[in-house]
């Protein structure tokens, strides 16, 4: 499935609601990461690591991991191949697992 063709199609408006509490605990890397996932559909550590080179790989990992700790993000894939989405949009994918595909485009339910 091709995350970032389904935001081109118009599934970016699906709500994505980050709770306060969670909002007012994110620091400035994970802010502006949300919104390259909200641009490109997805991300990866390597991605992150570009974004932000000064910073260690711990560092950026743990900032994905409280990201999909606190349902901001979702993984997808194992390990070296992990790729992160919104998990608004995530929630839409699994929906439509299993649904006719053509392509890459996942036909709207």
């Amino acid at each position: 499935m091709n995350i970032k063709k389904l935001i081109e199609e118009g599934e970016s408006e699906t709500k994505f609601y980050i709770p306060e509490d969670v909002e007012k605990k994110l620091n400035e890397r994970q802010r502006e990461l949300i919104e390259v996932v909200k641009k490109k559909g997805e991300v990866a550590l390597s991605d992150y690591k570009k974004l932000f080179p000064n910073f260690a790989e711990r560092t950026l990992r743990n900032d994905l991991e409280d990201l999909v700790k606190h349902g901001v993000l979702t993984p997808m894939g194992e390990r070296k191949g992990r790729r992160y989405i919104l998990t608004a949009i995530s929630a839409k994918y699994r929906q439509n697992i299993g649904k006719e595909q053509k392509g890459n485009e996942i036909n709207k339910v």
